[in-house]
C-alpha cells in the first residue's frame, strides 16, 4: 500500500514529513521514506525521529537495520559512487547568458554558478572569463571553497576595470585538485 504524506514542514535542521495515518499496530505497519538529494561528500549519515502527531510522546530514534526483505536497506548511511559523480566539478552555469554592463542599472552582472562535489580539503577554485580567441579579460581565484553550490558575480568589466566591448565570452571555472586541474567552460554574452 502507498500512501502520500499530507503534508512537509521544512525545519533548520531537516524535514518532517506528516502521514494521514498512523503507522503501528492500529495502522499501516512499515514505512518506506525516499528522499533524492545532491550528495556533496563522499558519504554521509542520516538521521531520523518517529513520533505521533497528536499527545505528548516523546520521538523515537530510528536505528539502522534490516527491517524486512521488502525493505532492505540495513543502513542510514549514504554513499556517493564514483561513477554518479565524473568529477568534483558539477555543471557549470551563466545566467543571464546574455547580460548588458552599461551603467542604467539593469542587467549589470552575469552571475557564474558551480558545485563542488567530494571535496574534503577546501580547493583552489578560478573562475575567469576569456575571449574566444583565448585572451584572459578577468579572473578571481577564490580560496577555502567546501563542497556545494557556489556564485560568483562579474560585472562586465576587464582586470584594468575598463568595460568589455560587445561579444561573445567564454566562463572558465577551473578547480585545483591532486590529480590535476578539473575544468568546466561555458559561454556568455555581452551586449549594449
Amino acid at each position: 500500500m502507498s500512501m502520500a504524506p499530507d503534508s512537509v514542514k521544512e525545519e533548520e535542521e531537516g524535514l518532517v514529513v506528516y502521514l494521514p495515518q498512523r503507522i503501528g499496530p492500529a495502522g499501516a505497519r512499515r514505512l518506506r521514506l525516499r528522499l533524492e538529494t545532491a550528495v556533496y561528500g563522499a558519504a554521509g549519515e542520516l538521521g531520523a525521529e518517529v513520533f505521533e502527531r497528536s499527545g505528548g510522546t516523546l520521538p523515537q530514534g530510528v536505528e539502522a537495520g534490516e527491517v524486512s526483505a521488502e525493505v532492505g536497506t540495513g543502513q542510514l548511511r549514504v554513499v556517493a559512487l564514483a561513477e554518479s559523480l565524473e568529477s568534483v566539478l558539477g555543471r557549470v552555469e551563466v545566467a543571464p547568458a546574455v547580460f548588458t554592463p552599461q551603467g542604467d542599472g539593469v542587467n549589470e552582472q552575469v552571475q557564474i554558478g558551480y558545485t563542488l562535489f567530494r571535496v574534503l580539503a577546501a580547493p583552489q577554485v578560478k573562475v575567469a572569463v576569456y575571449t574566444l580567441a583565448g585572451e584572459r579579460v578577468w579572473q578571481q581565484r577564490l580560496e577555502s571553497q567546501s563542497a556545494g553550490r557556489h556564485l560568483v558575480a562579474w560585472d562586465g568589466r576587464d582586470a584594468q576595470g575598463r568595460r568589455v566591448g560587445p561579444g561573445v565570452y567564454l566562463a572558465r571555472v577551473g578547480v585545483e585538485t591532486d590529480g590535476g586541474e578539473v575544468v568546466r567552460v561555458r559561454p556568455l554574452a555581452v551586449a549594449y
